[in-house]
């Protein structure tokens, strides 16, 4: 099994028509981020590998992918899909909107305790906001970052509520994987993300 981690340093969005693409043609890697990663499929059909979970995809399904969890995307072969995505930082927001420790803490435990993956059906509110805070992004006017800042705090804690009720979500919600591989290429994320502005070199 393949690896490739992607570190990102600020809050980041991948939205438009450059996103159409036939997602793991000639492609078996699984890959990391070190932001939450939240994905909406516009259209198109295939695949979600989750560690070692493949769940089936299509027009509306949406995916919450906590940091540093090993996912990619296949495409049904010979077609093409388009996703977007947003990254969001969401140690820093938590922290930075919620002073009190131990609620920051019970929201991030949540929110980092697996994969949440629905359909817009399913849970329309959360699915809203993402639409919103998308379009916002896209459209950049004055302000926007401020406007979906208190939209990703919202998003947040309802996704955080969701999570916290995993356990009646079992085909819904995947647990972290625990596995000798993620674990070694976790330690090596937390590294990159502490010494990033270093000249990193691979040791023995």
């Amino acid at each position: 099994m393949n690896f490739v981690i992607i570190i990102w340093k600020k809050e980041y969005t991948l939205l438009g028509d450059s996103w159409i693409r036939e997602y793991g043609i000639d492609i078996d890697v699984l890959h990391f981020h070190n932001y939450l990663e939240i994905g909406v499929c516009r259209f198109g059909e295939g695949t979600m590998e989750f560690g070692e979970e493949i769940r089936d995809y299509s027009k509306g399904w949406i995916t919450v992918i906590t940091k540093n969890f090993p996912h990619t995307t296949n495409s049904k072969p010979g077609t093409k899909s388009h996703w977007e995505y947003l990254f969001i930082d969401a140690d820093n927001l938590i922290a930075n909107n919620f002073p009190n420790a131990r609620d920051a803490n019970n929201l991030l435990d949540n929110i980092n305790s697996g994969v949440f993956y629905f359909h817009d059906k399913e849970y329309p509110e959360i699915a809203d906001k993402i639409y919103e805070i998308m379009e916002i992004y896209r459209e950049q006017k004055k302000f926007f970052i401020e406007e979906t800042e208190s939209l990703l705090k919202s998003l947040l804690i309802r996704i955080s509520r969701e999570q916290e009720k995993d356990k009646r979500h079992e085909l819904t919600t995947l647990p972290v994987m625990e596995t000798k591989s993620s674990s070694t290429i976790l330690k090596a994320l937390e590294y990159i993300e502490e010494h990033y502005s270093e000249d990193i070199k691979i040791g023995n």
